[in-house]
Parts: C-alpha cells; structure tokens; sequence
C-alpha cells in the first residue's frame, strides 16, 4: 500500500450524529429573540445568507461513526469497516492536504494509490471554513486564486471515491477560541446565540466558546452553513460530530431561553436540574 504524506490516518468519528436533509426553502427567522437580564438582543435580525433553491443540489447525506476505529486511527494505520467496507482519510484544514494546488495534487495520488473510498476533509474548523463564503470567515489558505480547495480535490478523485465533508474538527457548535468572538464571525455579530452557563460564562473548559444548541438563530447559522458548503463543495455528505452542551449548567443564551419561554411558559433562568428544561435542552 502507498505511504501516506503526512496526512492524518484513516479515522471514523465518535459522537456524531444523523442529521435530516436540508431543505431548500428554509427561512432564516425574522425576528431576535427578546432580552434578558443578562442580555439585550441586538435589533437586527441574523442574515446568514443561505443559498437559494438554484443553489443547492440533491439533499446531501448525513452519517454517523461508531467510534471503535478512532485508536487505529489514532496510530495513523488504515482500518477496514465492517459492511461495505470504506476506507477513509481524515485531512485537517490547519495541515498539509490541500494548502496548495501541488498539496491537494499529492493528497489525490496518495488516496487513489492506497486504494481508499472516502475522504473526509474538514470544511469547518473553530478558524473559519474552507471555502469563499457568504456566512462564515474563509481560512487564510482561501484566496481569488485558490477559493475551493476541497472541491478541487473531489474533481482529481473523481471516479476514485467519494468526498464527505467534516463539520467539524472539534464540535459542530464550537463557534471561536479565546475570550471574545471576532465581530466578524457569526458569535461576533450576534452575541445572543453564543451559549453561556447560567453565571453569564462563555468560554468553556477547553478555551471555546460555543454556540447554543437550543437557540433557533444558532441552529439556522449551522443549516445555512451546510446548505451553502453543500452548494459549494457537492460532496457525497457530511460528517458532523459533537453537537452537545459543554455541560449542566450551559444552554442559558437569551435566544434560548426566550425560545423555551415561549414554549413552557414562564420567566427567567430555569434552574439547571429542572426536568423540563433538561428535556428541551436535549431535543434541541
């Protein structure tokens, strides 16, 4: 089998989950959710413009990891699935892969040459993506000269295997690293889909600060994202992982806990081990 350049081993990821097709004609919400004390939403609706229907192709495929190859991986050996088989490559955007046109070159000869079926390069990371966007930052290899890196590697394997695109690196929700979202990013501009615990923290154990799962305007930025990576990109599907709270505590942006407020009834912070606002943090 041909070595691999220095490209991260075969890996299957834990922890994902199936998510259902995107629908052309979803709508970004036209109303911010009220404020809390914590809070004030700003007056402006999030725009994340979404692709419209011209724009995205067939619903692309969602799938999930067992986890049990994740320590094979780990040694950077290939590993054999069970079924029908595929053999992936799991590329970080932050490594060499597809940095530069000869990188992506190298990354193709090296796939076809070690007879793999998937590839599983990531789109977004904590960074940006991987892609000329319209939603979110552009990772600085992303130039007029160089705007589909992905995509340019999907036409050189063409025929060879099948391109899944990794959303994301770390957790699907993790929005930036640090203390404060850039005011370019999505987090930046609209601060009340930014997940915090019910103290008003942000930043998480790990030096992250996420997204809210149960905030509607955070759940349509993600489909905004897929739908237009999916139009950019046309891979064969997404591998998302990691769509969790950090932890009890966490779920408390004003977004959310406006949008359980409307269903539930009610003022304020819920308590972080009331039944009810467990149950609906889990559905979101």
């Amino acid at each position: 089998m041909t070595k691999l350049r220095g490209h991260l081993g075969c890996i299957f990821l834990s922890a994902c989950l199936i998510l259902p097709a995107l629908r052309a004609d979803a709508q970004i919400s036209s109303d911010p959710p009220p404020g809390d004390p914590v809070s004030q939403s700003p007056s402006e609706a999030p725009d994340f413009g979404a692709p419209t229907t011209d724009d995205i192709g067939d619903a692309p495929e969602f799938t999930v990891g067992t986890g049990e190859e994740e320590e094979a991986a780990a040694a950077g050996s290939t590993v054999n699935f069970r079924g029908n088989e595929p053999r992936g490559l799991y590329v970080l955007a932050t490594s060499d892969g597809y940095q530069t046109i000869r990188q992506a070159q190298e990354l193709a000869e090296d796939f076809i040459g070690a007879e793999l079926t998937r590839l599983y390069p990531e789109v977004r990371t904590v960074s940006g993506v991987a892609f000329q966007s319209r939603v979110e930052n552009a990772l600085p290899m992303i130039s007029s000269a160089w705007p589909n890196p992905i995509a340019e590697v999907q036409a050189l394997i063409k025929g060879k295997g099948e391109v899944f695109g990794v959303f994301s690196a770390l957790s699907a929700y993790n929005a930036t690293l640090g203390t404060r979202p850039p005011e370019s990013t999505p987090a930046g501009r609209y601060p009340f889909i930014v997940n915090r615990t019910i103290d008003g923290e942000q930043v998480a154990s790990d030096n992250m600060i996420p997204l809210d799962p149960g905030s509607p305007e955070a759940r349509e930025y993600l489909s905004s994202m897929l739908v237009e990576a999916d139009s950019r990109i046309r891979p064969a599907g997404f591998l998302i992982r990691d769509i969790r709270y950090p932890g009890i505590r966490w779920g408390y942006s004003p977004s959310a806990v406006a949008a359980f407020r409307r269903e539930v009834g009610g003022e304020g912070n819920p308590s972080p081990d009331d039944p009810v606002w467990s149950a609906w943090r889990r559905q979101q």
